[in-house]
């Protein structure tokens, strides 16, 4: 029981945090979240889940296939959402259908962090709990990259929190996995953060980038690419803390 509140206070309460930091950010300035959004998942993809999936020996050496894969399914869902739409629409420079993708990599990293936070609470329930906490200050500036991402796509605040609460689930199956099946919850973690990585790195290289590249204005091309060294800084300062 412990286990599942924890994951998914968490996962749930780093949502609702990011989404009041958002909502006191002045309107003018989220074109420039695009940039925020676009530091914090290439660090989240680099410098955070993929090294996790790699400390894994058993399995770092999948790692690059299973990342491949991944990319490549993204790809190919992406084609058949195109052909399957006759109405497809791009607001903001942002594709509509970014936001299955973002619940997608955000979920799988989810997943990821219930189940390690069910290991760490098989050690010690004070341990959890830290990791716990931990996870949801980590994941904060990641949900608020995602609610940005999410809003520029189309969706109302509201339903960009909704669909952020709902990929934050992904953490309660991730610890029932670990608390039932500690061992495989192990041997699953470093694929499932590869996929997220994939993910991250596909929604970045695909839909943000190309963004920015489309903005017209000097400063706010600036303004963004400013945002975008913080969203990696903060996410690395927070890697270099955790691993300290």
């Amino acid at each position: 029981m412990n286990v599942s509140v924890a994951a998914a206070s968490s996962a749930l309460g780093a949502t609702l945090l990011a989404r009041l930091l958002l909502k006191a950010i002045p309107g003018r300035w989220m074109g420039v979240l695009i940039g925020f959004a676009a530091g914090v998942l290439l660090a989240v993809a680099l410098l955070g889940a993929l090294p996790e999936a790699l400390e894994d020996s058993s399995a770092a050496g999948n790692i690059p296939t299973v990342m491949l894969i991944g990319l490549l399914a993204l790809f190919g869902i992406e084609a058949a959402l195109r052909l399957g739409s006759a109405h497809h629409e791009e607001e903001g420079g942002l594709e509509r259908g970014v936001s299955a993708r973002v619940m997608m990599g955000s979920s799988l990293h989810h997943f990821a962090d219930g189940a390690l936070i069910a290991t760490t609470f098989a050690a010690s329930p004070g341990l959890g709990w830290g990791v716990a906490l931990a996870v949801l200050a980590h994941e904060v500036p990641h949900k608020a990259g995602d609610l940005s991402v999410l809003v520029r796509a189309g969706n109302t605040p509201r339903r960009a929190v909704a669909i952020a609460c709902i990929s934050a689930l992904g953490a309660l199956p991730g610890a029932w996995l670990g608390a039932l099946a500690l061992e495989l919850a192990k041997q699953a973690v470093p694929y499932c953060l590869a996929l997220a990585s994939a993910s991250f790195l596909y929604i970045t290289l695909s839909d943000l980038l190309p963004a920015m590249r489309r903005e017209k204005s000097r400063r706010i091309q600036a303004s963004q690419f400013v945002a975008l060294l913080i969203g990696i800084g903060m996410i690395g300062g927070l890697e270099a803390l955790a691993h300290a």
